[in-house]
C-alpha cells in the first residue's frame, strides 16, 4: 500500500517537474483551403503518462472502497489540478480534460 503511494508520488513529481511529458507534432492543415488553414497539434504519449494516470485513478478507487478517503482525495485533487507539459516550442500544457 505504502509502496503504491510512493510510486504515485514519484509519478506526480515527474509530471509536475516536466520529466514526463507529451511529444507533439504541429503543422498547418490546408484541407479547407489556403485562406482557412488551421494550426493542428497532435499529442503522443510515448512515455506512458496515460497509463500512469489510469493506474492512479484505479488506486484512488481502491482507496475509496477501502475507506482510505484521505489518500483517494489527495490523488483526485492532484489529478484535477495537474497539467502535463509537452515538447512544444510554445510551452504548451495539457490538463486532464484534454487528455
Amino acid at each position: 500500500m505504502n509502496e503504491k503511494m510512493i510510486q504515485i508520488q514519484n509519478w506526480k513529481d515527474q509530471i509536475d517537474e516536466g520529466e514526463l511529458y507529451l511529444d507533439t507534432e504541429e503543422y498547418e492543415d490546408y484541407s479547407s483551403g489556403y485562406w482557412e488553414a488551421d494550426w493542428i497539434t497532435e499529442y503522443y504519449d510515448n512515455q506512458g503518462i496515460g497509463d500512469k494516470i489510469m493506474s492512479m485513478i484505479r488506486f484512488a478507487e481502491d482507496c475509496v472502497d477501502d475507506r482510505r478517503y484521505q489518500e483517494a482525495n489527495e490523488i483526485y485533487e492532484w489529478l484535477w489540478q495537474m497539467s502535463v507539459s509537452t515538447d512544444s516550442e510554445y510551452e504548451d500544457y495539457v490538463d486532464l480534460e484534454m487528455l
